[in-house]
Parts: C-alpha cells; structure tokens; sequence
C-alpha cells in the first residue's frame, strides 16, 4: 500500500527536497525520497487498522502458507492463503500484488488482506516482486507469469485456476492490467518476448484499486504539476522503464490502456477523488473499457465523501467506504466465477 509522495512528504520536506535536487538530481534520490515517504505516519496506521480489522473479523480456521518460493530472484516469494475447513471444489483463486510506486512495499503489509478475503471462500496468492533499483520493467510482469505457472504445480491446495482474478493497488494495479492487456495482445506478448503461463478465458477479472493505467499520459501529465513533483514523478517512471529518459515507445508497452481490446477481462474498479491519479488514470481507463463494451464495476468517492479518503483507501479498511470496496470485490468474484 502507498500514498502519494507529493502528499505525504508535506512543505518542510519539500525544502530538503529541493536542497538535495540542486547537489544531486538523480534517480537514486527520488527513489530515496519516496521510500521514505510512504513509510510515513499515516501509512503506518493504515497498516495498524487492517491488522486490527483482520484480527476481529476474520472468523473461520484458515491454511497459511508464507514464502512458497516460485522463481530464482530473492523476491520471487508468495503466501497462499484458504479456508481450511474446505469442501472438495477447489476455490476461485485471487492474486494479490502489492503497491508502492514500484520502490517500495512488501507483500505482509496485505497478507491481512488476504485473509480478510480467504475467510469470504476465496483461495488468496500474495506475491512478492522487485521493486526499483532491484528490478526494471518487465521484471515485474514477468515474476507474477511464474507465480501463476507455479501455481498450476501446487497439487495439494484446492486452487480452481479456471477461476483466477488478478488484483492490485496503484503500483500493483499497473502490473495486473498491463499482464491482462499482454495475456489479450499477440503484438504485446511479441515486444515484450512475453509467454504468458495462463490462458486467456482461465482469468476471469481484475480487481484494481487507485491505479495507473497509462504510463505515457502520466509522464506527460508532470509538465502541470510543480517542478518538484514533476522531477520525482518522472524520474521514478524513467528508473521502472529501464531508460533514461524513457522513449515513447518504451511508456506505451509499460501500461494497458493503448493496447485495450474487446477481449480484457471484466474489471472492478475503485478510486477517490481526493487523489491525483483519479481524473488522469482512473476515469480514462473507465471511459476507455466502456468504449469497448468491456464489463467495468466503478467506484469512484467523491471529494464531499464524509470520511478522509485519499490514495490507496481501500486497504485501510477503518472506513466504511473501505469495507464497502471490499464487499463489492467479494461479490464481483463470486459472481464472475458463475458464468461461464
């Protein structure tokens, strides 16, 4: 989970900001810069509340498993989380990944979530990736196509993988859409030199929240925002590209928006409009499925919402707008794993 770095880091801190631009100006600071910034105060409450809405409602006997292990890189690590009082159907499976501005975040921060989720008759994969400087695009995308090929080789968890849904949140929201978009586009799947490991008709929808969709409109959308924001915005964005700066035709693979097709999966969707990305991201990518005729469940808060809600909401689960997010996934999976 992440909040925005223009936001958390607040006016004194963009004083230091400005201080380290002019010595250094490199991407290692930005990095630095919003690392730092999402392991604020209010990130770390967030966390506490999941934790302590987990802990009350969680109510049947779960199966945990931590740190299965599905590739070769140190961060190729899931939890798979299900019922443990189960019936002899497998369950509909969730892949959870995990946001942070593609610097940061890890996995344990949503494993409460995930049981949240398994205790609703979902079996849950929380996996684990590299973030920058460890890993560039498409490290990413390929880490969570070997989670799902080891999946189809765990035999003794009762994973119905006909029935998968991907889900993630800002960063992770970026990598499940742009894998949709890649398991839809042979041209994609060609550039990125991309087998996915899953058929198309075995992912049955995406659950995204707070996201990026269009990575060429959001580095080109920093030329309105102030300097400082603009330059850590965009520098985190070169740095997750692999170039610097990155070309064009590198930002248009890097998301799934230019290469939507009227085969993309049903999405549920949620956002605020207290957050940044909402009006440049999130209503666009609504506008574009729509377009194509693409099933789309959209819950979008508005500002005059009475609770405090900002990017990356929908984890906190301390308010009703969070828990009522988390009901609708719920229903959106149970009633996409019915049809046929």
């Amino acid at each position: 989970m992440e909040k925005n770095f223009f936001i958390a880091v607040g006016s004194k801190g963009w004083l230091l900001i400005a201080s380290c631009l002019l010595i250094t100006g490199c991407q290692s600071l930005a990095i630095t810069l919003t690392q730092n910034a999402m392991e604020n105060t209010v990130s770390k409450k967030n966390v506490e509340a999941l934790n302590h809405y987990a802990s009350i409602n969680v109510k049947q006997p779960l199966r945990v498993a931590t740190d299965i292990h599905y590739g070769e890189l140190p961060s190729s690590r899931m939890d798979i989380v299900v019922p443990s009082q189960g019936t002899l159907q497998p369950y509909p499976t969730i892949v959870l990944v995990h946001g942070g501005g593609w610097v940061a975040g890890h996995k344990e921060s949503m494993l409460p979530y995930a049981k949240l989720l398994a205790d609703r008759g979902l079996a849950v994969v929380n996996i684990e990736y590299s973030t920058v400087p460890a890993g560039s695009f498409p490290t990413q995308l390929i880490q969570l196509n070997q989670a799902l090929k080891t999946l189809g080789s765990l035999h003794d968890w009762p994973l119905d993988l006909s029935h998968i849904f991907l889900s993630g949140d800002s960063a992770g929201a970026n990598i499940v859409s742009s894998y949709a978009a890649i398991l839809n586009s042979p041209t994609l799947q060609q550039k990125l030199l991309f087998a996915p490991a899953i058929r198309p008709q075995q992912l049955r929808g995406l659950i995204v929240h707070s996201g990026v969709y269009d990575m060429a409109s959001l580095y080109k959308s920093g030329q309105k925002l102030p300097w400082y924001t603009r330059w850590i915005m965009q520098q985190l964005i070169g740095a997750y590209s692999g170039e610097k700066p990155p070309s064009l035709r590198r930002l248009y693979i890097m998301t799934a928006t230019p290469w939507l097709t009227t085969d993309y999966p049903p999405v549920s969707i949620s956002a605020s409009d207290n957050d940044l990305l909402t009006q440049g991201q999130t209503s666009p990518f609504i506008e574009r499925l729509r377009t194509l005729n693409i099933p789309v469940e959209a819950s979008i808060y508005p500002k005059h919402w009475p609770e405090p809600l900002s990017h990356d909401f929908e984890f906190s689960m301390q308010y009703r707008a969070s828990q009522q997010v988390f009901d609708k996934s719920i229903d959106f999976i149970h009633r996409y794993s019915r049809r046929k």
